[in-house]
């Protein structure tokens, strides 16, 4: 079903277009994630194209090992104390850190700043002292809006409560959002090579390194940069969390994995991206984890051209999307090296070894 609604191209041009759920202010287009015009969504993909080559990326990794140790170093001297740390928290300025690094070379340094967890029911002080990334609190408040707006296309008779909720609560936040983001990109822009590493935002900078002069051409700016930095900063926040619950939650799967990695590697040092990736457990953790992590949350919808959909005749117009729950059984009921639903780590089997095998 998901090859059928998200992966048919005709010449490179998607024959299932995107819906305007997430046009939020209406706008013209919708950036690269969101864009619902399958030729302009074409060109600016194909712009973006290089930034994501395995040269780019890799001249990104030292940065991201800066972060990942940086998030290690907090949680062995934060998580070591007898109130714990919130891990939601800390996952997510991790994310944030790389993410807005990755994006456009901004330094949220939320993992630097803050210190406390901010939630009491674990023991923290709900007054100490958390200095969290301005963006990143405008991004959390201004996802509930993003939920309102989303139900309110789906159920007509929500739109009231779209129009009161955005008046009364978030109407600053987008304002706020807006305003912030054009001023990061702007110094982005000028900053010419003034930058650690090369970043997914070069591909997009004017050659004259001037920010547009056209508020159309700005807007497309300010849209593309935000969904960078939203889409490597929710995903991989999600998949981490999930990934550490899972394993917490099977004994089993995390001494397995123990026992790997620290089989593998004598220090943090030895760990590289190449190395990593030939543990055949961890990568089963990983893809199993990502197979019981909710995806976008909306569903991605698109509008029918006129096609078939796993079989079945969609007739042109009509809105369509997976479904979560859906996905996962039917993940579970082809998966041959994963755990089955409820994440089973008894059911496991990598390249015929079994988990008792691998303890």
């Amino acid at each position: 079903m998901c090859l059928d609604l998200y992966s048919s191209h005709n010449k490179n041009i998607e024959l299932f277009p995107k819906t305007q759920i997430n046009n939020h202010g209406n706008d013209e287009h919708g950036g690269l994630i969101w864009e619902w015009d399958p030729v302009r969504h074409r060109k600016v993909a194909k712009q973006m194209a290089p930034a994501f080559s395995g040269r780019a990326l890799q001249a990104k990794a030292p940065a991201l090992h800066k972060y990942v140790d940086l998030f290690v170093d907090r949680m062995t001297s934060l998580g070591s104390a007898t109130r714990g740390v919130d891990l939601t928290t800390w996952i997510n300025w991790l994310c944030v850190d790389m993410s807005a690094n990755m994006a456009y070379n901004r330094e949220m340094n939320a993992l630097k700043n803050s210190k406390y967890p901010r939630n009491p029911s674990i023991g923290g002080d709900s007054r100490s002292p958390v200095e969290e990334p301005r963006y990143l609190t405008l991004i959390q408040g201004f996802n509930k809006a993003i939920v309102v707006i989303q139900m309110s296309w789906r159920f007509p008779l929500l739109v009231p409560l779209k129009y009161f909720f955005l008046l009364f609560k978030m109407a600053r936040s987008h304002s706020d959002i807006r305003d912030h983001s054009r001023q990061l990109l702007e110094r982005r822009i000028r900053r010419q090579d003034a930058v650690e590493h090369i970043d997914f935002f070069e591909q997009l900078i004017p050659k004259n390194r001037e920010p547009p002069k056209d508020p159309k051409d700005m807007r497309h700016l300010e849209q593309v940069a935000g969904q960078l930095l939203v889409a490597g900063y929710e995903p991989p926040a999600m998949w981490l969390y999930f990934t550490m619950y899972h394993l917490l939650s099977s004994p089993e799967c995390l001494q397995a994995l123990t026992n790997e990695i620290r089989g593998a590697f004598t220090s943090r040092d030895d760990i590289t991206p190449e190395s990593a990736a030939e543990l055949p457990f961890l990568a089963a953790c990983l893809k199993e984890s990502l197979r019981l992590t909710p995806g976008l949350l909306t569903g991605m919808p698109v509008v029918s051209p006129g096609a078939h959909v796993d079989g079945h005749f969609i007739p042109r117009g009509v809105r369509t999307q997976y479904a979560h729950f859906q996905i996962r059984v039917l993940m579970a009921a082809h998966a041959d090296s994963r755990l089955t639903a409820g994440c089973m780590p008894e059911q496991l089997i990598l390249n015929g070894t079994r988990l008792s095998q691998l303890c």
